[in-house]
């Protein structure tokens, strides 16, 4: 009897370490199909044509959502006869044609940097990185103002659309850069979460 105690007492051992082990299995399935799918989207967000697409594609989304037909147009050049073209241009309830140009950046380079600095409580790359992060936004808000706005085609401020949450909350941590761009440059630097109560 004591044999045969002992005997199933190891064959349930067994049975639950087989058990624990084939659910081992699984996490680790799960956890490479996760590594997968982050490679994935680090190769989709390799390149900057592809990066800025998706940007602009989230963005026109939104805007189709918000906004009643033929309120916006896509890649719209707002003088005649310009070669540069914003991403979007609103059209504004006013007397005359007036256009808001929103314009999707993704500075993912630098949003990365920041991020892997923070995980690795590194605070100077992460310092260097949020600096990194400010020179890229006020350079992007340089050239949207130069080259999208306007008067008296367009209003006299104009939209940088960030398509990341937690991008946007970096740029907003930046002490004084929002209102800085905003001031300088006419240009209001807006996320997924505020675009929509803009519009």
């Amino acid at each position: 009897k004591l044999h045969e105690a002992v005997e199933q007492q190891m064959t349930n051992s067994f049975a639950r370490v087989l058990e624990q082990f084939a659910q081992v299995q699984q996490a680790m399935g799960e956890v490479q199909s996760a590594a997968a799918q982050i490679g994935d989207l680090k190769r989709v967000f390799s390149n900057v044509k592809t990066r800025g697409g998706w940007g602009e594609a989230q963005l026109g989304a939104m805007l189709e959502q918000v906004l009643p037909p033929g309120a916006f147009e896509r890649n719209f050049a707002l003088r005649d006869g310009a070669r540069e073209r914003v991403d979007f241009a609103i059209r504004m309830p006013s007397r005359q044609l007036l256009w808001l140009p929103v314009d999707a950046k993704f500075p993912t380079e630098d949003y990365e940097r920041l991020l892997l600095a923070a995980e690795s409580a590194d605070l100077e790359a992460e310092r260097a990185a949020r600096e990194g992060i400010a020179v890229r936004i006020r350079l992007e808000a340089k050239k949207i103002a130069e080259k999208y706005i306007c008067p008296p085609e367009t209003v006299e401020f104009g939209v940088m659309y960030l398509p990341s949450d937690g991008l946007f909350a970096e740029v907003a941590r930046i002490p004084n850069l929002i209102d800085e761009i905003r001031a300088r440059e006419k240009v209001i630097i807006l996320g997924p979460t505020l675009l929509p109560a803009m519009l």
